[in-house]
């Protein structure tokens, strides 16, 4: 039912998915004046609202997401595209300052998560950039927290170490950060922010 957009974004506001964005933005984008931001699976252009004057493209295999993204934010500076992961070297997107990417690596195995990693660091700058975002499983966490990680339809939630692990192997992680209040509810999610390596 989620591959619907109507349906994907009600089901976002049920939760009070707005303060996740607000958050992350405000905490560790930090978005500027025509800093160039990439969202990595940008669903129906969530971020869009809190990137300010930003220069902003959103990437996402889902044509209803992007062709709803399109209808209500589409203008000056902002973009989007539906492009699958494996061909995104093909899409014409200058290089960008930051690339997002919510909610996604836990989807994907560790080979396919390592893929879109490798190709997020090839549309930074040097210099430039990675914050990401999923749930993740914690000792210490909510047991209702634990169960709804369970029952997430991503089937790779990890543990912290795990998506470090992925990251790192490309990137040089400079925070990690558990965010267990979020929404309304228990609900853990792991955040880091990296910076691209200039020799990977």
């Amino acid at each position: 039912m989620l591959a619907s957009s109507r349906i994907y974004e009600g089901s976002r506001r049920l939760i009070g998915a707005e303060s996740e964005m607000r958050n992350l933005m405000q905490r560790v984008v930090k978005p500027v004046d025509m800093m160039r931001i990439l969202d990595f699976g940008c669903g129906n252009g969530r971020l869009v609202p809190f990137v300010r004057n930003a220069q902003y493209v959103g990437i996402d295999n889902n044509q209803s997401y992007i062709d709803a993204a399109t209808v209500k934010y589409g203008r000056t500076g902002v973009s989007f595209v539906c492009s699958d992961l494996n061909i995104l070297s093909e899409v014409p997107v200058d290089p960008v300052d930051v690339v997002v990417c919510i909610g996604v690596l836990h989807h994907l195995d560790d080979t396919t998560a390592r893929r879109a990693l490798a190709a997020s660091g090839d549309l930074l700058k040097i210099g430039g950039r990675l914050v990401t975002m999923d749930p993740c499983f914690d000792p210490d966490q909510h047991s209702i927290a634990r169960v709804l990680m369970a029952l997430d339809r991503g089937k790779f939630v990890r543990h912290p170490e795990g998506y470090a692990h992925l990251i790192s192997e490309r990137f040089e992680l400079n925070r990690r950060e558990l965010w267990p209040d979020v929404y309304r509810f228990p609900y853990t999610h792991f955040v880091t922010e990296s910076t691209r390596l200039v020799d990977k």
